[in-house]
């Protein structure tokens, strides 16, 4: 984290209690961060005669549980009596590799 005078602009570091050019005891502290916006989408199909849901379907990313960025598309389809879910995760490389895939009958 940066530090700096805030009277005479010096570089200082954090431990310094005054300024060593002007004696200043004024900083000013340059604070960074950054924030990463995820996105998930969620789709309920209702149709008649089907409990909570005909098709249901979501799709995004996400934070997985060991904490590394992940793509997530869940496909659960009652009238075709279908589930698809896949699960990929990005390596240190930046690359997108599986991590869980089924397609079954539900």
């Amino acid at each position: 984290m940066p530090v700096k005078c805030l009277r005479c602009g010096e570089s200082l570091k954090p431990e310094m209690e005054a300024c060593p050019k002007c004696g200043s005891r004024d900083r000013e502290v340059a604070v960074e961060d950054s924030i990463k916006a995820w996105e998930m989408i969620e789709i309920r199909q209702k149709a008649e005669g089907y409990h909570r849901f005909k098709k249901y379907s979501k799709h995004g990313e996400k934070i997985s549980k060991t904490g590394k960025p992940a793509r997530v598309i869940l496909v659960v389809d009652k009238e075709a009596r279908r589930k698809y879910h896949r699960v990929e995760e990005q390596n240190e490389k930046g690359e997108w590799v599986v991590v869980h895939e089924e397609d079954k009958a539900l």
